[in-house]
């Protein structure tokens, strides 16, 4: 059976026109095709053990030297090629390599350059491959530690909302050991929410790539859902939520998940930079632009607002706007929502709210016909 080279060696064999030989100790392990028809031998099967020394004689230039100059020798037999062979020697890590071609009297010492560049060729391509793979697994991994970071804030913005709606007079009163599991439970949700924002602190922003899961859906049924996983924050700072949802823009395409991403994202800030008992509104409408093809989803508040010059950067990676406190975040919400929602090839904005505060507007494409309602009974139901 054929011994098997590198990698690297094989692919040059097939596509250079000299012979190659591995040696270990002086005897041949592993030939290629083309070295086998040089030396007149049927298969490099019958090379395999053999010194290559014994195959060839010294034609005026002497034998070739380990890492010397490449020399003109004959074949120690009669079979093989007819003309003159240029041969060089070269130390691999594998052992020896021999590099045999065939020459005319007039030819060219060349050889060797051509295989140096070959073989230099097949690093840079094989250099680029490794390349891209280790640029295509690190951006995988900072987009699922940013991802999973986001994921996590949620549930963890809800657990710390509910302890401290808990330990507030409003519920009740609580006896001392309640209290103090509460306080333990509100200090852990507080500990890893920190580690959250740490994580994110090192990961890029989690851009979307792949292929959504689009579907038709209900996006009354995706406010809801976010709002209802909210309650406790807004009960934390009595704020007041409104639903304005049209009849006419209560569907369209999109990834449930990703939205509600969105969604909790946008009602999240509102909440954050409204005062206590403050209004939010939200809900949908048929957008001013292309509207047989688009529904906007729009989140309101009567908080402080942003600031004229920030609403241009305010999409951008690590820019915030308003409130610049640590409970803030980092920056990296609005980025990953415009993100989001440009992967559904809708768009994203920010306007004042008239009396105060700010709007926020995205676009998804609209269901304009072919309404499943048992697709939206079993949604849901």
């Amino acid at each position: 059976m054929k011994a098997v080279p590198g990698e690297k060696i094989a692919s040059i064999a097939d596509v250079v026109d000299e012979g190659l030989a591995l040696c270990r100790e002086g005897r041949i392990w592993w030939a290629s095709d083309r070295m086998a028809v040089l030396l007149g031998c049927a298969s490099p099967d019958s090379l395999m053990g053999e010194s290559m020394m014994d195959r060839l004689r010294d034609s005026g230039q002497g034998l070739p030297r380990l890492n010397g100059p490449g020399v003109r020798c004959a074949l120690g037999s009669s079979e093989g090629s007819s003309g003159s062979l240029q041969v060089h020697r070269i130390p691999v890590r594998a052992g020896e390599l021999w590099l045999v071609g065939a020459l005319d009297e007039d030819a060219s010492e060349g050889a060797l350059e051509r295989f140096t560049h070959r073989a230099l060729e097949q690093s840079n391509r094989e250099v680029t491959r490794l390349r891209e793979e280790l640029k295509r697994q690190q951006a995988e991994h900072e987009d699922l530690l940013a991802a999973l970071g986001h994921e996590l804030k949620t549930p963890l913005t809800v657990i710390g909302g509910y302890s401290r709606l808990l330990l507030s007079p409003e519920v009740g009163p609580l006896n001392t050991a309640q209290k103090h599991y509460l306080s333990e439970s509100r200090k852990s949700c507080k500990r890893l929410d920190e580690f959250v924002e740490s994580l994110l602190e090192v990961s890029p922003m989690a851009m979307v790539e792949g292929d959504l899961a689009l579907e038709p859906r209900c996006l009354e049924t995706a406010i809801s859902q976010s709002y209802g996983a909210l309650v406790p924050l807004f009960k934390e700072k009595s704020l007041t939520c409104q639903m304005k949802v049209d009849p006419s823009a209560q569907r369209a395409v999109f990834d449930g998940i990703r939205v509600g991403q969105v969604l909790n994202n946008l009602l999240g800030n509102a909440i954050r930079f409204s005062k206590v008992g403050g209004r939010i509104e939200v809900g949908t409408r048929l957008g001013d632009r292309r509207k047989d093809e688009f529904v906007e989803v729009f989140v309101a508040d009567n908080g402080a607002g942003i600031e004229s010059g920030e609403r241009d950067r305010i999409f951008e990676p690590y820019v915030r706007g308003g409130d610049q406190s640590a409970d803030s975040g980092l920056g990296l919400g609005l980025a990953i929502c415009k993100s989001i929602v440009d992967a559904h090839g809708g768009s994203i904005r920010v306007e004042d709210e008239p009396g105060g505060g700010s709007r926020f507007a995205f676009t998804l494409p609209r269901v304009v016909s072919g309404i499943d309602e048992e697709e939206e009974e079993m949604e849901n139901g």
